[in-house]
């Protein structure tokens, strides 16, 4: 769940920034589809490190 909230942090920031970069639309969109390939690719590169710190580390859990 937490990985959808920053999902669409993501996507609302990549919005907010590049409101008005380009006259093209097509642009933006290409702009936003990139940002979260690499949002989703950055957040699935951690996910195993950040589980194996966390097992390791019950009390971080909370």
């Amino acid at each position: 769940m937490i990985n959808i909230v920053f999902l669409f942090d993501s996507i609302f920031t990549v919005v907010g920034m590049i409101n008005g970069l380009s006259d093209d639309p097509n642009a933006a969109l290409v702009l936003m589809i990139i940002a979260v390939v690499i949002s989703v690719g950055i957040m699935l590169l951690f996910t195993h490190p950040v589980g194996k710190f966390v097992n390791k580390r019950h009390s971080s859990k909370v």
